[in-house]
């Protein structure tokens, strides 16, 4: 009950309060807003999510076609891309001690890429692989992309015995 008549007199001191300040032409008190834009942009989005193998190692040569699994690429993509190769040479090249010896390579056959959807197991290229490079797949985008990778070097009777090598680089890029 005093609780009650307490809760009156807070109320009753509020209104007497209003009423004054009324009387004398003071306002009540407005309220205020404030806005806020939020936003971003999505930019078109190209990267080799998963590099091929580090080094494509066909061992021993023998006489005839050589094959060696070059592992898998993914091309991550919202937009449409391309993927595309190239090699420091020409050839696979007489390599020694960390150095190219120019003067010797498999020139007569060059080294070859097969790229297979891996999804799919559908070839998407077979192209040769020189310092050109090349499209080897082509993408629309809004997914990954994964290819499996295969090269293939010819090598004839008449080859050197030696240590060969190339090395090739994947670009991926937006068509746009």
């Amino acid at each position: 009950m005093a609780q009650s008549r307490s809760r009156s007199k807070i109320l009753g001191a509020f209104l007497a309060v209003g009423a004054l300040a009324a009387s004398i032409g003071i306002q009540p008190a407005t309220a205020d807003t404030a806005t806020q834009v939020v936003q971003g942009s999505l930019l078109g989005t190209v990267t080799i999510s998963t590099d091929p193998t580090a080094t494509a190692d066909f061992g021993s040569f023998s006489i005839g076609v050589n094959q060696v699994s070059g592992g898998q690429i993914a091309v991550d993509a919202n937009v449409a891309y391309t993927l595309k190769v190239d090699a420091l040479k020409d050839n696979m090249t007489k390599y020694t001690a960390s150095t190219y010896d120019d003067g010797t390579t498999l020139a007569t056959q060059a080294l070859l890429l097969t790229a297979l959807d891996s999804g799919t197991a559908t070839p998407v290229a077979s192209v040769t692989v020189s310092t050109t490079e090349v499209t080897i797949a082509t993408g629309l985008g809004l997914t990954t992309d994964t290819f499996d990778l295969t090269h293939s070097q010819t090598v004839l009777i008449g080859d050197e015995p030696t240590t060969y090598r190339n090395d090739l680089t994947y670009t991926a890029a937006s068509v746009i």
